[in-house]
Parts: C-alpha cells; sequence; structure tokens
C-alpha cells in the first residue's frame, strides 16, 4: 500500500446532499417501468428519457466537481460512449444519430449517475434498501408468472403503450414452470438484476441479521424464478467468493493464483478451452452449450473482421442454423464497436477495480461494502461472458459501476490519492466543491 499523498486535494463529502433518495427513486421507477413507445422511428422508454433528458445537466455537474476528483476511469467510460456514437455513424450513416446518441446516452448517464448519487456507505446502502423493495413489491406478480405465464404488469399498461411480451425463449418454459420476466425484457435480464444483490443484501442492507438473511434467500429464490443458468452462477461466484473472504480473511492473491492454476491446467489437460466446457456445463441445456461455443467462434471471427469500429447492428457472417443473439456481453461490444470499444470499457472497468482494491479504507463498515461490492461486480464480470445484457438490466450494470468509485474518490478513503482527516482540519479557506465552507471534514470512525 502506497503512503498517503499529503497534497493538498478537494475534499469529497462522503455523501450527496439532501434529495438524492428522490432521484434515486425517479430512476428506480424509470428502469422498471415495462413500457415504451415510438417517435420519429426511435423506441422511447421511461428508462430512455429519463437518460437522454439527464445527460447534459450531469456532464455539467461532472465538470464543477459535483462527482469528486475526475478518475482515469471516467474518462474510459466517456470515452467509450463517445466511441458507441462514432462507430454507429460509420456504420450506418448520420441517419442512425439519434439511436447513437440514446445508445451512448444509456452509458454515459448512468455511469455519471451512479458517480453524483452514491458518495459515501449512506448512500451506497440507501441503493440496496430501494432494490429490497422493489423485489418485494414483484415478489407476487413474479409467483404469478412462474405459474401461469402471464406478465400482470405488463397487462397493466398493454392499453396505452408497447409493453414487453413473452417472447419465443419463455414458450416451453423449464423445470415445469414459466421463466420470470416480471419487468425485465428476457428472464435473463430479471435473474441478473436480482443475483447482483446477494453479497449486498448480505454485508450491505442496515437491518438485523435475520432480516439480511431473508432478502439473502428472497434475491436468490427471485433469481431461480428465471430459470436461467447465468445468474445462477453469479451467485454460485457471490457464495464462492465470500465463503473464500469469511476463511481466509481476503487471501485474494492466493485465490488468484489458484484460479490461474486451474485455468492453465485445464487447458492443457482437456480436450477443449476452459471457455467451452464453461459454455457446457453452466446452462440447463447442454445443447445451448454448444450453440453458444458456436456463436463466440462466428461472432469473434465477425469482431476481427472490423476490429475498429465493429460492424455496428450489421447483420454478420454466420450458418443458418446459429442464431441471431449473441450470448455474451463483451463478444456483443467487440461486435458492434469494434476491439476499440471493447478495450475502452474493458479497461475503464478493470482500472476501476484496481483502484478500489488499493484504496485504504479506515472505516470499517466501508471496508465491509467494499468486499460486497467487489464480490458482485467480480461474478458480474464472469457472468456476462455467457450472457448479454440490454436496456434496463444494461442501464443498472453502467450505473452500479459508477456507484462504486467513491469507494477512491470520497473522504472515507486515506488512499495515495486521497487528502487525510489531518490535511483538512488544517485547511482554513474553504474547500471548492465541498458542501463544507467553514467547518473543518473530520474523520469518520
Amino acid at each position: 500500500m502506497s503512503n498517503v499523498n499529503t497534497r493538498s486535494i478537494p475534499v469529497v463529502p462522503a455523501d450527496p446532499p439532501v434529495g438524492s433518495g428522490l432521484w434515486l427513486v425517479v430512476f428506480f421507477i424509470a428502469l422498471l417501468l415495462p413500457i415504451s413507445f415510438d417517435l420519429a422511428g426511435i423506441r422511447l422508454s421511461p428508462l430512455r428519457l429519463f437518460v437522454l433528458c439527464a445527460l447534459v445537466p450531469l456532464l455539467l455537474l461532472y465538470v464543477q466537481g459535483r462527482a469528486g476528483r475526475k478518475v482515469a476511469a471516467d474518462w474510459l467510460f466517456l470515452c467509450f460512449s463517445a466511441w458507441i456514437v462514432l462507430s454507429m455513424v460509420v456504420n450506418h450513416g448520420a441517419g442512425r444519430f439519434p439511436l447513437a446518441i440514446a445508445f451512448a446516452s444509456e452509458t454515459a448517464a448512468c455511469y455519471l449517475l451512479g458517480r453524483m448519487l452514491v458518495r459515501g456507505p449512506k448512500s451506497y446502502a440507501r441503493i440496496f434498501s430501494v432494490v429490497a423493495i422493489v423485489l418485494c413489491v414483484l415478489l407476487g406478480p413474479a409467483l404469478f408468472e412462474l405459474f401461469t405465464g402471464r406478465l400482470i404488469i405488463s397487462d397493466m399498461f398493454a392499453p396505452v403503450f408497447d409493453v414487453i411480451q413473452r417472447g419465443v425463449s419463455a414458450d416451453k418454459g423449464r423445470l415445469g414452470l414459466n421463466r420470470v420476466y416480471t419487468v425485465f425484457g428476457h428472464p435473463i435480464l430479471f435473474g441478473i438484476f436480482c443475483a447482483t444483490m446477494v453479497s449486498n443484501f448480505a454485508l450491505v442492507l442496515n437491518s438485523g441479521k435475520a432480516l439480511r438473511w431473508v432478502a439473502v434467500l428472497l434475491a436468490i429464490f427471485m433469481t431461480f424464478m428465471s430459470l436461467s443458468s447465468a445468474p445462477l452462477l453469479a451467485i454460485v461466484a457471490q457464495l464462492g467468493l465470500l465463503a473464500w473472504w469469511k476463511l481466509t480473511r481476503g487471501a485474494w492473491w492466493t485465490l488468484a493464483a489458484l484460479v490461474l492454476g486451474a485455468y492453465v491446467f485445464v487447458d492443457v489437460v482437456a480436450s477443449r478451452s476452459p471457455l467451452s466446457i464453461l459454455f457446457s456445463y453452466a446452462t440447463f441445456d447442454p445443447h445451448s452449450g454448444w450453440i453458444r461455443i458456436a456463436i463466440f467462434d462466428y461472432g469473434s471471427q465477425a469482431a476481427m473482421s472490423s476490429p475498429i469500429f465493429g460492424i455496428g447492428l450489421k447483420p454478420w457472417a454466420k450458418p443458418d442454423w446459429v442464431p441471431n443473439s449473441v450470448d455474451n456481453f463483451w463478444l456483443v461490444i467487440a461486435m458492434r464497436y469494434g476491439l476499440v470499444g471493447l478495450a475502452l470499457f474493458v479497461l475503464g472497468l478493470a482500472m476501476h477495480f484496481a483502484a478500489i482494491c488499493r484504496a485504504h479504507i479506515t472505516d470499517p463498515r466501508a471496508a465491509r461494502f467494499r468486499i460486497a461490492y467487489l464480490t458482485a461486480l467480480a461474478a458480474l464480470a464472469l457472468t456476462l461472458a455467457t450472457v448479454h445484457v440490454w436496456d434496463s438490466a444494461y442501464a443498472f450494470v453502467v450505473f452500479l459501476i459508477g456507484a462504486g468509485s467513491w469507494f477512491y474518490t470520497s473522504d472515507l478513503s486515506a488512499g495515495s490519492e486521497l487528502i487525510t482527516a489531518q490535511d483538512a482540519t488544517k485547511q482554513r479557506e474553504p474547500m471548492p466543491f465541498s458542501r463544507f465552507t467553514t467547518t473543518p471534514v473530520r474523520s469518520r470512525r
């Protein structure tokens, strides 16, 4: 761990101003309303309207320093958003510029919203309190859909708006049950949303131990109702990482060495690549595992055929028996926006992850929250190699990435790039972009 830098750096409040909770509720309402309508050839939803309207104000607030220090990950995700626009225009012409702006806004606005609304442990915990309420509200409709196959929330809005419909993937069902969508466009998206909550409910929720376990079991049960293997894989990964943390108290380098050793061993001994084995066994249907391998092979060829700008939304070369959908988020990014777009996103995520790991956090609650966040993020990154996320699920993933930046940009960290509490008390002048204008910042214990 590097020594603390004693440079005079503006201290950012550990939590945002009053009213951020309301904006969080508005965001989740826009995120979870399963309605849409067409305007000038563009499909608009409450979420898309929200991000389009919020993008410019969020950018202005970010420039003013309201999200704290500007870090490398910020620029990478914002550059990725700009690259979306450029690659879409290169591939489809200026006529697709409005759609390109809509796609880019989902990334830039949701990331900045997370940066802006979550500035400390209190606001971070608020996210999962809201989600716990959301899951309780969705439990009844989810159970009804599980046994009947009816989307009762969509049925409420169907007379007025376009709503999500149960697709081909849900026709057959699994285990004699119906795959659950609730308010998402696919059961996998619903499952990913619920699965991400497991480690955060276990370590972040501000409630008694019994209620936290109830919340964890609720998240696991609702993930199961998606009847999708990828979200269940995310839960297994989180539980495994939490168990390792409890047993070893954070011997992460040892775990990384074991995982790398296992990967090399399987790659040498097995007749197939480790990724192929993951695709084959991490599915309910082994046949779908083989299909995913074929999708990966032909999709990779499509990405390599246009490594700079990708192929956008154009058809990609493949046999007729290979479906059009690509069950790999990272591959979709490479196909649509090129290897440059993939590099921007992956490098931004990697730098974000590494900065959180390096941050020297003295507050015990914040340190516990860091374990929850990194566990969920690592499991999510693994799972996204087997599924694609879009619309509301994608927006939430990007929001969650931005919401983790407070670990290394707030005054609860004493990392090498942050001012210490002792330095803060020595400052006599008002600090820019801080709500504390005359009172010195005190360390939180």
